[in-house]
């Protein structure tokens, strides 16, 4: 999950929203690396201001302002999409029940946290924590990718990322205090 909030803060940070980020678009490699695939939906934002029109993504993985077909802030809506992804990482099911209307979906949004963690499943507070703050329903309280990086559950794994240096050799060369 750390290397996907960062694949996406990358492209955030170079003003590209993906406005498409589901499972079926994220490429697991043979050594655990991630990548972010499908960029057909994506597009240029100018500021954090900037509003989308367009209906893109898949409905399961949609923010409540683009089901609601409201303008909305395209970089707020990946947030909610990597909620969406954390929560089916964790639980191994959807949040909402994707074979049902929109509008289903929407009014279980509007509910403060009308998912459930299942009980037989140990999830920390802080991964449950992180994934409600990414799934807020107001996109105005909802945190940008770079607030969503320092939630509790992604502090804490922070020191389990993988180093940016695969050189070995000049890893043990820097100093390590």
């Amino acid at each position: 999950m750390c290397q996907l909030i960062s694949a996406v803060r990358y492209m955030h940070m170079r003003w590209i929203a993906h406005r498409d980020l589901k499972l079926e678009n994220i490429l697991l490699f043979a050594d655990k690396s991630v990548k972010i695939a499908d960029f057909g939906f994506c597009r240029e934002v100018k500021s954090e201001a900037d509003m989308s029109l367009t209906f893109c993504g898949s409905k399961a993985y949609s923010a409540p302002e683009i089901l609601l077909g409201r303008a909305y802030p395209p970089f707020k809506a990946d947030v909610w999409s990597l909620g969406v992804i954390a929560f089916v990482i964790v639980t191994n099911r959807m949040p909402f029940d994707e074979r049902v209307s929109s509008n289903t979906i929407i009014v279980n949004a509007q509910q403060e946290r009308s998912y459930h963690y299942p009980r037989n499943l140990m999830i920390s507070e802080e991964c449950q924590q992180t994934i409600d703050t990414m799934m807020t329903f107001d996109y105005e309280n909802r945190p940008n990718i770079h607030e969503a990086m320092n939630l509790p559950w992604f502090d804490i794994m922070k020191p389990f990322r993988r180093p940016r240096n695969d050189n070995i050799h000049d890893t043990f060369k820097q100093p390590h205090y």
